[in-house]
């Protein structure tokens, strides 16, 4: 092998090629495969380090990582997991022999306990400077992207709807949210608040008017097992063995979230959700986790999803629904996607939600409407307050609207603090645009 791309391509083959062995084992001892794998890959890792040093680290950090996801699959611990790969590893000097290559030391029980220490995870800076990573890929165009996802919003407010409309959306490869047209692919559908009745009727609501045929690619279901009772596995499982696996959606984190005796705090919430989080990652995949929000508000939408900090700090990103007076927005915040506020609405005819367009943009147009249609049955000049009670909004926002519509020339500004629409008589001077 002469380049750093022919050894990456050897490792990534061999490592997919266990992985499918590890999905497949139908009741094969799985340690026993665990120690060949790690074997065999051991020797792949024994030629990079020699022939592309520079690169070694990360390329060993990968086959590191690879060999505890298919112990997971396997159903091994990860303290047996260690104790399997030290067994595979006891003849191989660089792992616990003589101090070269990785930095261990020679004492033989430390290395066989712990053969996967620090150094095993660390890269300098010049390293992860020549790596070439993909581009973040995307389930939805700039709102969900891959990785561990949180939908959260209060109950009956139609999380669910949108999850569904998404789900479609990529399995048949079509829009949803209005003009949004994810990546067409595979897609997992853990439905546990619904039924089969419920659920065809649900989807028969959104596709009929637009397909008889309804999505191969949406695989249904109304029950999962509990994520550290082996629902990560099965996920696992159904990604290796689908296709193109584009989407995972569980709805809600309820029904599978570990049961605790008691009630946990930022540690647990975030452990429930790190496997899962795991995986989503490193399979590339977009995993949506449906939950609720809690009844108190909050400045920050992120601090009104239910739980603690743990959870939202475990997801890649946020997305909160929320309705209020204004109207119903969509938040969104996330490690890998710009911040931003939608507006949206939900169509009862068809069950699917739209985004109109920035929040703060649509809302500002509703609010002038409001304000022009106020002063169209005005029989004289009003003042921001009187304006703010008819159009039913808060005064600073009158305020700082009705200067910016007197600049603009669509409100006409009489005396002080008086406004009119232009062209309205009255029995004060001549009214302008703005009066200065």
């Amino acid at each position: 092998m002469s380049n750093g791309a022919e050894i990456s391509a050897a490792v990534s083959d061999e490592i997919a090629s266990w992985r499918r062995v590890f999905a497949g084992h139908n009741g094969a001892d799985a340690r026993d495969l665990l120690r060949t794998a790690a074997a065999e890959l051991w020797q792949i890792l024994e030629i990079d380090r020699t022939v592309h040093p520079e690169s070694h680290a990360m390329t060993r950090q990968e086959v590191v990582d690879a060999l505890y996801d298919m112990a997971v699959i396997g159903g091994i611990g990860p303290d047996d997991a260690q104790l399997i790969f030290a067994e595979s590893f006891k003849d191989n000097p660089h792992v616990n022999g003589n101090g070269k290559g990785n930095g261990h030391t020679g004492n033989k029980t430390a290395g066989n306990a712990n053969c996967f220490l620090w150094r095993d995870h660390v890269f300098t800076a010049a390293e992860l400077q020549r790596k070439t990573f993909p581009p973040v890929s995307y389930c939805v165009p700039d709102l969900i992207p891959e990785g561990l996802t949180i939908i959260a919003g209060k109950p009956k407010i139609g999380k669910s709807w949108l999850a569904l409309d998404v789900c479609l959306a990529v399995a048949a490869g079509r829009f949803c949210l209005g003009e949004r047209k994810p990546v067409q692919g595979d897609v997992l559908y853990a439905a546990m608040e619904d039924n089969p009745r419920r659920l065809q009727r649900r989807i028969d609501r959104v596709l009929s008017p637009i397909s008889a045929q309804w999505p191969e690619r949406l695989t249904l279901a109304n029950s999962w097992r509990r994520l550290d009772k082996g629902g990560v596995d099965d996920i696992a499982q159904w990604i290796e063995q689908a296709g193109s696996p584009r989407l995972v959606v569980l709805d809600t984190l309820a029904g599978v979230k570990p049961i605790r005796i008691q009630q946990g705090g930022y540690t647990e919430d975030y452990e429930s959700l790190a496997a899962l989080h795991r995986l989503a990652n490193e399979k590339g995949v977009s995993i949506l986790v449906l939950h609720h929000t809690r009844k108190m508000e909050a400045d920050d939408p992120v601090d009104t999803v239910s739980g603690t900090l743990g959870l939202t700090g475990c997801a890649d990103s946020v997305l909160v629904l929320n309705r209020s007076a204004q109207g119903t927005t969509l938040y969104i915040r996330g490690r890998d996607i710009e911040e931003a506020e939608h507006a949206v609405t939900f169509d009862k005819h068809s069950c699917k939600w739209t985004i109109l367009g920035n929040a703060s943009d649509v809302h500002r147009s509703h609010e002038r409407s409001s304000i022009l249609a106020v002063l169209d049955e005005a029989t004289e000049p009003m003042g921001p307050s009187d304006i703010a009670a008819a159009a039913n909004m808060p005064v600073n926002n009158a305020k700082q609207l009705l200067h910016k519509m007197a600049a603009s020339g669509e409100v006409g500004k009489v005396g002080r603090g008086q406004y009119v629409r232009p062209g309205t008589s009255s029995s004060g001077p001549p009214v302008t645009s703005v009066t200065r």
